[in-house]
């Protein structure tokens, strides 16, 4: 009997460890990506415009890789580029991680929307997944960058945002991804 309840309480202890299951959707439905895959964008800043079109070419093990030179990769967390989760469960409003892509610079990640229509010109997309992230410029202002994923479809649209100390807001730039009707 006492080996039993030992046993039991072992058992107890150990489940008492174990991570639950994130919650929330599975990231890649925001983004199944494959090889062969293409977008066209629109970068917009100021009074500059440029189409952007990118390809994802091949896959090498969980690497997917792009035509400029990028390569990410789904995981149990989330979706990773090499230096950063660009979308990183729970996919749920206000969860946040942080990253440092590169000495000196840290990156405030949250989730901003899940599940929520798009902003303009997509927004005949009711599910929508929105990231924010923010970095420090100086001690006045933050760079914001906002990404919107259609599910099922990727990123539809990639604002940035100067932030004053104040909370105001200057847009810098837009990219938008032009879908196929």
């Amino acid at each position: 009997m006492r080996g039993l309840a030992l046993s039991l309480f072992m058992l107890a202890s150990c489940r008492a460890l174990v991570t639950p299951a994130p919650t929330g959707p599975d990231p890649a439905l925001y983004w199944p990506m494959q090889a062969g895959q293409n977008m066209q964008f629109e970068l917009k800043m100021g009074t500059q415009e440029q189409t952007l079109a990118v390809q994802l070419t091949h896959q090498v093990g969980p690497w997917i890789f792009d035509d400029r030179g990028q390569r990410f990769r789904y995981d149990g967390l989330g979706l990773f580029d090499s230096r950063r989760y660009l979308i990183k469960r729970p996919l749920v409003v206000g969860s946040q991680w942080m990253s440092v892509p590169q000495p000196g610079v840290v990156e405030r990640f949250s989730i901003a929307g899940v599940a929520r229509p798009c902003a303009a010109p997509h927004g005949s997309i009711k599910d929508c997944l929105v990231v924010e992230a923010r970095q420090n410029i100086d001690k006045k202002r933050t760079l914001l960058t906002r990404w919107w994923y259609g599910r099922g479809l990727g990123p539809l649209r990639i604002d940035t945002f100067i932030q004053d100390s104040s909370g105001r807001l200057e847009p810098k730039s837009s990219i938008l991804r032009a879908l196929e009707d």
